[in-house]
């Protein structure tokens, strides 16, 4: 995930349908609070956030050992109506966090992710 993927994606004032999605479940697999990534505002709000609390800062901390299968599911459930081209053809950033989303969650599903 690059910083230039997150910055063009929080410039969006109204996504297309879809990119809202892929955003939404990024950062409920980074454990942003379901309430927190209710609304397209919100999801600005946490791209937008420097330092410890920056997305980058979790994406590059982020171990799928750590993650629970539940949260990944949730992830996964929001993707599915959605291919990689779909994604693509609505927006280039759109389709670099949904690929990295996607791949994490393989990640937690093969590892067993954390029992909460």
């Amino acid at each position: 995930m690059e910083q230039k993927t997150i910055v063009e994606l929080r410039r969006l004032n109204s996504p297309p349908r879809g990119v809202d999605d892929v955003v939404t479940a990024f950062l409920l697999l980074l454990e942003y609070p379901p309430n927190e990534v209710k609304d397209w505002n919100k999801c600005k709000s946490i791209l937008s956030r420097t330092g410890e609390k920056s997305v980058m800062t979790k994406v590059s901390h982020f171990d799928p050992l750590y993650c629970s299968p539940e949260t990944a599911q949730k992830s996964e459930d929001l993707l599915a109506p959605y291919t990689i081209e779909i994604v693509r053809n609505k927006n280039l950033y759109a389709a670099k966090m949904y690929t990295w989303t996607k791949s994490m969650i393989e990640e937690v599903k093969a590892s067993g992710g954390v029992q909460k």
